[in-house]
């Protein structure tokens, strides 16, 4: 969805002796190592007075990091994970590569990992909802708390996200998923809500009440 941010390239099983899911290639080898977010905030003390987002960013930035590069990654990271609705980006489900000889960081690793999505736990949820409700697994407890951290809104080309047609292709493949067109009902409205946010920014019934999760 953005040719400058990195993510995994993936492809699905190409026979139908293959299981269906999701294979990308491992993008750390014996020289550039993955280290999860969750270690890089814990590498150094966190003042109580800076969030966990922060944090992790600042972190980065002193490990020769560009703070803007760390800044469009996770801004990029939420806007995608919302409009698939992806609600386990937790800290162990993204974070940086490194040098494995001098543990100097390198950049941000591709986004991986994004399999809690599209309605995972709860298919029938747009049937009975807007979608703007959604709690997640991450820096905040909602994904409409997420979305007040992205700064530049414009991160995400909406032309390149694919169709209902296309994933209802995709989900044709697999006999066993259940509630497809609820799924597909849902895809769309995330991505009116992302439309809408990208033209006018957060709307006030996205303000919501805090309902399970943590803040970080």
């Amino acid at each position: 969805m953005s040719p400058r941010l990195p993510v995994v390239e993936a492809r699905t099983p190409s026979s139908a002796s293959e299981q269906y899911g999701c294979i990308c290639e491992d993008f750390a080898s014996e020289t550039l190592e993955f280290i999860p977010a969750i270690d890089v905030v814990d590498s150094e003390k966190k003042d109580n007075a800076v969030s966990t987002y922060e944090h992790f960013i600042h972190v980065c930035t002193e490990r020769g990091l560009s703070e803007q590069d760390v800044r469009s990654f996770l801004e990029y990271q939420i806007l995608t994970d919302f409009v698939l609705t992806n609600t386990d980006r937790h800290l162990n489900n993204f974070g940086i590569l490194r040098d494995s000889q001098t543990l100097k960081f390198v950049r941000m690793a591709p986004i991986f990992d994004s399999g809690n999505s599209m309605f995972w736990d709860s298919p029938r949820l747009p049937e009975r909802s807007n979608c703007t409700e959604i709690t997640v697994n991450s820096f905040r407890k909602t994904e409409a708390e997420l979305l007040k951290l992205v700064t530049d809104r414009s991160r995400v080309q909406m032309d390149l996200l694919p169709s209902r047609e296309e994933i209802a292709e995709l989900y044709a493949k697999d006999d066993s998923i259940a509630f497809v067109d609820s799924i597909l009902t849902g895809y769309e409205k995330k991505k009116v809500l992302m439309e809408r946010f990208m033209e006018k920014g957060l709307p006030a019934q996205m303000h919501l009440k805090r309902i399970t999760g943590f803040e970080r």
